[in-house]
């Protein structure tokens, strides 16, 4: 008696190559972070509620959306902030207040590791910006030097995930086939553009869920 089919997905990803490109995305997939340890931190240096300081960031004003897509410098940021908020606080104490909100998601540290030992170069696509950026590769985690891939953060190329532009720089960024890009995100919309752009991109849940969709695509670890 024959097993039954498996589902397309699956059975397309078990028939194509390993992919050539692997790109992470940063907050939830290599870190954890936590917005309102942000806001707390930078309610206490300029001396405000942490809902104001949320209100700033992700409401009435969008400050950290602006950021993170390049519009704003961390200086601009900084005096954004200052005059929305009437306040006084320097800008080095602010952002440091703003990026101390990282942890790094350990059970990836052997899944990075077996695949930089496989000889991928491991990249990463993420929306992000300047001052979360130095602070997380300022030498905090080592785990980052085994990502010598490209690079492409939003705040540099000026598109935030799932505008198409952010892929395309990422396709750019290496040489082989949009199909033969691996990208994994914690969120559905991102995937989606991911796939719409030709990539091969799945949701991340876990470590575990990972090595069972690289497993699908030929790429065996012992993570």
């Amino acid at each position: 008696m024959s097993s039954p089919p498996e589902p397309n997905s699956q059975r397309l990803a078990k028939s194509g190559r390993p992919p050539r490109a692997i790109y992470f995305d940063l907050g939830n997939v290599l870190l954890t972070f936590d917005h309102l340890r942000a806001c707390e931190q930078m309610a206490l240096v300029a001396g405000v509620s942490k809902d104001q300081v949320h209100d700033c960031l992700f409401e009435s004003h969008g400050l950290q959306l602006a950021y993170e897509r390049g519009d704003l410098t961390s200086e601009d940021f900084c005096e954004r902030f200052r005059r929305q908020l009437d306040v006084v606080v320097e800008d080095e104490a602010l952002l440091l207040a703003a990026s101390d909100m990282f942890a790094l998601n350990s059970s990836m540290i052997p899944v990075v590791t077996q695949l930089e030992i496989c000889g991928y170069d491991l990249g990463i696509l993420s929306n992000t910006c300047k001052a979360h950026w130095d602070f997380v590769t300022d030498g905090k985690y080592d785990f980052f030097d085994l990502f010598q891939g490209p690079t492409v953060l939003s705040y540099e190329v000026r598109s935030m995930k799932p505008a198409p532009e952010i892929y395309q720089a990422a396709i750019e960024s290496v040489d082989c086939e949009p199909r033969e890009i691996f990208f994994m995100d914690d969120k559905l919309e991102n995937v989606e553009g991911a796939r719409a752009a030709g990539l091969d991109a799945v949701i991340f849940t876990t470590a575990e869920q990972l090595v069972e969709e690289l497993a699908r695509r030929g790429v065996e670890l012992n993570a």
